[in-house]
């Protein structure tokens, strides 16, 4: 299935449909007294939206943005607007990866050298343990310390449970084989889909994670202040 992306060229509310809808959205609002075009607006986006969101925020100079797993690409030439980036260490994207990690702090230090405020933070991966998978709240404790456990059996972890490779290898082989991971296998696809996310957050590969949150809030609140 073709994924559906947030258009980030052109930077045209008129020609552009997400820029319109931005806009219309925002403009309902007004009018229905929601809120007023006095309240500073933020955006936040993850990968393509990420992209998405430096360059509406350039656009229509919000007080600050996020691009999580992106690197902005050429506004980093022309923004006003404060824009942090939270990369993954290992970022396994194809278009992203370890270049599209350097490009993000190089756009950094690129807005940052032009007077304007720019953070750049990097996840790191972490280990799993058994009561990972129950932070989704209908997969009980002992579900997950069954899954985790699966996993140590079959030599998906190493010694200090850090998961090895990508979760790409783990998806490959149970799709082959599903009653070779009993455990797994139990799950709803949901479930499934939620212990390969965090498998990837744990190898700190693309996804949005929460782990620089209260940054991200900081960012939002004061900037580089």
């Amino acid at each position: 299935m073709e994924k559906i992306r947030w258009l980030v060229a052109p930077a045209d509310s008129v020609t552009n449909i997400d820029y319109a809808n931005i806009r219309i959205i925002t403009d309902t609002f007004y009018n229905r007294g929601i809120t007023s075009r006095s309240k500073l607006r933020y955006s936040a986006g993850m990968s393509n939206g990420g992209n998405y969101s430096a360059a509406l925020s350039a656009y229509y100079k919000y007080k600050a943005a996020i691009s999580y797993c992106a690197p902005a690409g050429a506004v980093a030439l022309t923004t006003t607007t404060p824009l942090q980036f939270c990369m993954a260490r290992f970022d396994n994207n194809e278009n992203v990866g370890p270049t599209g990690n350097a490009n993000a702090l190089s756009n950094s230090q690129l807005i940052t050298g032009r007077g304007v405020c720019s953070k750049y933070l990097v996840k790191e991966r972490s280990p799993l343990y058994p009561e990972r998978f129950a932070r989704r709240g209908d997969i009980s404790l002992a579900k997950s310390a069954a899954v985790f456990y699966e996993l140590k059996t079959k030599g998906y972890l190493t010694g200090k449970n850090y998961f090895i490779g990508f979760s790409d290898s783990l998806v490959t082989t149970y799709q082959a084989d599903p009653t070779a991971f009993p455990e797994l296998n139990g799950l709803t696809p949901l479930q499934k889909l939620f212990v390969v996310e965090q498998i990837d957050l744990s190898v700190s590969d693309h996804q949005m994670y929460s782990d620089y949150n209260k940054a991200t809030l900081k960012f939002f609140n004061t900037q580089c202040l």
